[in-house]
């Protein structure tokens, strides 16, 4: 008779700190705010590739390209990112994952795009078929003033 309460209750404790587990966030991930307002899509994409670790492709077809991804406030790092992709999903614009360690962004699918509202501004057309990302590249850190 003790074996079953005892068993409910590892049960019990177990699942409770699995889902405290799961809800505190990771010291070295800090939750972030995000507030880019018609900003340049490469922007946006250097700040997505400093939260994820990941280098970032961008098709040459988006350049120039003005996004607004901003938060209500103070997200979790996991839902800041998810955020901007969602956010530049419903902007027409593709973020695919290429592995563990890459990122690819690009107009999205014309059977996508069907689906979404119009953009104020149609991005501009691919080059041919022989078009090729670009690698969105970290801005340098400026040096300190001493």
């Amino acid at each position: 008779m003790l074996r079953p309460r005892i068993a409910i209750a590892t049960l019990f404790l177990s699942s409770v700190l699995g889902f405290a587990a799961a809800q505190s966030p990771s010291p070295s991930e800090p939750p972030v705010k995000i507030a880019f307002a018609d900003t340049d899509l490469a922007d946006v994409l250097r700040f997505y590739a400093q939260l994820t670790h990941k280098k970032v492709w961008m098709d040459p077809a988006l350049s120039g390209r003005k996004v607004s991804v901003v938060t209500p406030g103070i997200v979790p790092h996991a839902e800041g990112i998810a955020f901007i992709r969602r956010t530049l999903s419903a902007a027409g614009i593709d973020v695919q994952d290429r592995g563990d360690s890459e990122v690819f962004a690009s107009a999205a699918s014309p059977l996508i795009q069907n689906l979404l509202p119009s953009p104020a501004e149609p991005s501009p057309p691919r080059s041919g078929p022989g078009w090729r990302y670009r690698r969105v590249a970290p801005k340098p850190s400026p040096t300190p003033s001493i």
